[in-house]
């Protein structure tokens, strides 16, 4: 025979003894998948919260893509997240709230 008989095979007891997370903590799902969602959540919770308030100082009722765009520049930490991807921006002075337009042309 080649060793694939009903008996007991030699890895069977380290299998047994090895549990993942996942098994240790009683979840179906994988750790990670849940930690991720987590974190996408409150990621995203975080910039709709900060478009809202782009939109409502730019007394809009909707939030558009300028919003969020302002939302990540003006927050610290989400701009740290996001200054390694992409191309740099071009913001125009026009997408500006009003507060950086009378500054700008204090100094000009």
């Amino acid at each position: 025979m080649c060793g694939r008989g009903k008996g007991k095979a030699s890895g069977a007891k380290a299998a047994g003894s090895a549990r993942t997370k996942s098994a240790k903590a009683g979840l179906v799902f994988p750790v990670a998948a849940v930690y991720l969602a987590a974190v996408l959540e409150y990621v995203t919770a975080e910039v709709l919260d900060l478009a809202g308030a782009a939109a409502i100082d730019s007394e809009r009722n909707r939030i558009i893509p300028v919003h969020i765009q302002l939302a990540f520049h003006y927050d610290v930490e989400l701009n740290q997240l996001m200054s390694g991807s992409g191309v740099p921006p071009n913001k125009h002075n026009q997408l500006l709230p009003k507060l950086f337009k009378e500054s700008d042309a204090r100094k000009g």
